[in-house]
């Protein structure tokens, strides 16, 4: 070590926890108070990212992860999480990206940077309908009929109750939400005699969806069927019910129950 280099002990001395946990990219949040201040991190949406809290212990030296039930100071907070700090690269000394993390903020005086605070949410408005567009249906304007499919299943019972009707729309509105979260742009297929619930296609693949609640009429199957097998092509296609004994293959078309398409790793 060359004179005048500053060592662990005095890192320790002239350094805050707090000071480390900002330039690492974390967020005072005022939530907790100033006490025992909390540190968070955020996602790409300015979300909170739950877990991920970091509480000042032991006047601002030290920092406690409740969930690892873990204690850092300065030293093994940067030697813990080097991926937080510009200075990092693969293959660096743990012990060089403190010194060079340690250095810079003692040559950058607090005061110069900006305090990120996470502020909480207050005075949210209330629900007001007149804030969004109703898109009423008419059956002699094509431009109405359109298919709208929730984030949230939940929200149709709060509005509108529960019917055996609701438990077929339902169940598509999984089945749409699941391709998406595949990856699958989604469509609706039309046919000369009706149409074909989703179309999803990804990267050069594509595959049909047919969904129904169940299965147990001749005209249910025909219709279910009869759509898809209008479609001359050799992408796979599915007929989808809550039958507890679907299954089998019908001239291509293969026939599955929810659950196991949800978790079927073969589309």
């Amino acid at each position: 070590m060359r004179n005048g280099d500053l060592t662990y002990d005095d890192f320790l001395q002239r350094l805050n926890i707090q000071d480390v946990l900002i330039d690492a990219g974390y967020h005072l949040n005022r939530r907790d108070g100033l006490r025992y201040p909390s540190y968070v991190r955020l996602d790409s949406d300015g979300r909170r990212i739950r877990g991920d809290k970091f509480i000042v212990t032991q006047q601002g030296k030290c920092c406690f992860h409740a969930q690892q039930q873990k204690v850092y100071n300065i030293i093994s907070f940067i030697k813990e999480h080097p991926h937080f700090f510009t200075e990092y690269h693969a293959g660096m000394s743990p012990d060089r990206l403190v010194n060079l993390v340690c250095n810079r903020l003692l040559n950058i005086p607090v005061t110069e940077r900006k305090t990120r605070i996470v502020n909480p949410k207050r005075d949210v408005k209330p629900f007001d309908i007149a804030d969004y567009d109703i898109h009423k249906f008419n059956p002699q304007n094509r431009e109405t009929q359109k298919k709208f499919y929730l984030a949230d299943v939940a929200l149709r019972y709060s509005v509108l109750g529960y019917n055996e009707d609701s438990v077929a729309a339902s169940l598509k509105n999984v089945v749409y939400l699941e391709l998406l979260r595949r990856g699958y742009e989604v469509y609706i297929g039309k046919t000369p005699d009706g149409e074909v619930d989703f179309v999803a296609t990804r990267q050069g693949e594509k595959l049909y969806v047919q969904v129904t609640q169940e299965l147990r009429s001749p005209k249910t199957e025909k219709r279910e069927y009869e759509r898809l097998l209008e479609i001359h092509d050799n992408y796979p296609k599915y007929v989808l019910t809550t039958d507890e004994f679907s299954g089998g293959n019908y001239e291509g078309i293969k026939t599955m129950h929810i659950a196991d398409f949800l978790l079927s790793s073969e589309y």
